[in-house]
């Protein structure tokens, strides 16, 4: 399956991959009368992440941070660790 290897892969993300990629194939349909209409789209998304939602919360719970136990730190260096962001000023924001 095509994932991002960045992202946690879990039985729950993994099942909504595979959903969502149900769905585009069908919204490719060659036919428009096969291709399901936007609000059936949008109902289905809706439930995906419904069920992502309940299966997220019945997998093991992740430790809770309280604030006294929470590091200090440099919060943007914590976030580009964490999404795996290279930190370059090479990277900014252009006007087209």
């Amino acid at each position: 399956m095509a994932m991002d290897p960045r992202l946690r892969r879990n039985p729950a993300s993994i099942l909504v991959v595979e959903k969502v990629l149900k769905l585009a194939h069908n919204c490719l349909a060659p036919s428009r009368q096969t291709r399901p209409v936007m609000q059936k789209c949008a109902e289905i998304l809706w439930r995906i992440r419904k069920e992502y939602n309940e299966k997220s919360l019945n997998t093991a719970a992740l430790p809770i941070a309280n604030s006294a136990n929470v590091v200090q730190g440099d919060a943007r260096k914590n976030r580009h660790t964490y999404f795996g962001i290279e930190d370059s000023e090479s990277y900014r924001f252009r006007s087209a």
